[in-house]
């Protein structure tokens, strides 16, 4: 019984500290205001300090899920054509042609 909970305790205690380390020093500028987050100072591991988390400044990661979010939106139509355009020439998954 043991063994089946220790897979789940240890997901769960890294969790926590990916949560301690990553916290931000400033939640309200990152999470929902209705909810009182502790406030962070940053980690100290040997010389390393982080002092914030880094964030998307730069836009980049935005502008990637943007494209994400249009390639999921153009999908339907690529199965579409591909379907129109080899209809008559390819074989479906059950052996038969579509048109």
């Amino acid at each position: 019984m043991l063994r089946k909970f220790l897979p789940l305790a240890g997901i769960l205690l890294l969790t926590a500290a990916a949560l301690y380390i990553v916290w931000p020093s400033q939640p309200d500028d990152f999470l929902p205001s209705a909810v009182p987050w502790p406030e962070g100072q940053g980690v100290s591991i040997g010389n390393f300090e982080r002092k914030d988390m880094r964030l998307d400044k730069s836009g980049m990661i935005e502008t990637r899920v943007g494209q994400f979010a249009q390639r999921v939106l153009d999908h339907p139509a690529k199965l579409l054509s591909t379907l129109i355009i080899n209809g008559e020439s390819a074989e479906c998954y059950d052996g038969e042609y579509f048109f």
